[in-house]
């Protein structure tokens, strides 16, 4: 058996692992970690119990690996890509809720939903992009047709 470097996201990475990691790393290193996180489940066949990719766990592992200096990945690619930009009424509010009408909770259902909710987290919350794991809800707040707010869980 195969002596493990470790253990991440429930997978045991082995010397060989790290061989093929850093062999699809080095492969498509122009690629985003996404892109080398699904060529790497491939490789692996590594899989969900309803057939889809662990692509969130392989992630992690490249980047726990890389934290721990088993491994180096391309340089993560900031801002989004196709360099939207939303006019954002940043100025503050002031009264108390009462006095606004209110709050209307919106799914982030459509694509156009989602890549705002998306651009204002990525312009306003403090850890820029964090990403949410797993199935998750994302909501945009607003009052009298202004985003207050970004909500996810």
């Amino acid at each position: 058996m195969t002596k493990a470097i470790g253990n991440i996201r429930g997978r045991h990475i082995s010397h060989a692992d790290l061989n093929t990691i850093q062999s699809v790393v080095v492969k498509h290193w122009s690629k985003c970690h996404a892109a080398i996180s699904r060529h790497l489940c491939e490789q692996w066949n590594w899989r969900q119990s309803n057939g889809t990719l662990k692509d969130c766990a392989c992630r992690a592992v490249l980047v726990g690996l890389e934290q721990k200096g088993f491994i180096e990945l391309p340089p993560r690619r900031t801002g989004n890509t196709r360099q939207l930009h939303y006019d954002i009424d940043t100025s503050n509010i002031f009264g108390k809720l009462h006095d606004f009408s209110s709050p209307v909770l919106n799914m982030a259902r459509s694509a156009n939903d989602m890549v705002l909710w998306n651009y204002l987290i990525e312009h306003y919350h403090y850890l820029c992009n964090p990403v949410i794991v797993g199935a998750n809800l994302k909501y945009l707040v607003c009052i009298n047709e202004r985003s207050v707010a970004c909500l996810g869980w």
